[in-house]
């Protein structure tokens, strides 16, 4: 599935955040709907407008971007930012700005480090929390949460 097809960011729509083509529905809502476990039959239900294949596309999206950790190389369909970066946690902050301009700040929130953190992903969630302090040094959230997380991390090896 081309997922850009289906995807569209647009300054006029949502500020900008990616949405499915002809609604309002962000990849954010949907990426959260599924990180929480709903089915896309749920997600249809839940937004007038979205169909199966829409949720598809916001899956295919996310996988694009899966390279950058599980990888560790840059998706072709991303924007190119450093060669060297071999991985989220080895972006620079101009190179987290850019993939965050691109993705919305969902994909680097403390929310979805606190799914990781839920998940028992200590590792994952304290790599979200750096990279959020990368952007935002100031962000006490952040850094008590990155405490706990290292902490976790700790308490399992």
């Amino acid at each position: 599935m081309n997922y850009k097809d289906w995807i569209i960011r647009d300054p006029k729509i949502c500020d900008g955040q990616p949405v499915i083509k002809g609604t309002q529905i962000t990849l954010k809502a949907v990426l959260g709907h599924l990180a929480l476990g709903d089915t896309i039959e749920n997600i249809v239900k839940t937004y007038p407008g979205m169909t199966p294949e829409g949720v598809r596309a916001v899956i295919a999206f996310a996988a694009s971007f899966a390279d950058l950790e599980l990888a560790g190389t840059l998706s072709p369909q991303l924007p190119t930012p450093n060669s060297r970066a071999t991985s989220l946690d080895a972006l620079s902050k101009k190179e987290l700005e850019t993939l965050t301009s691109t993705l919305g700040r969902g994909f680097m929130s403390i929310a979805v480090a606190d799914i990781y953190t839920r998940q028992g992903l200590h590792l994952e969630a304290a790599k979200v929390y750096r990279n959020i302090l990368k952007l935002e040094p100031d962000n006490a959230e952040a850094k008590m949460k990155l405490k706990d997380a290292e902490k976790k991390m700790n308490q399992d090896s």
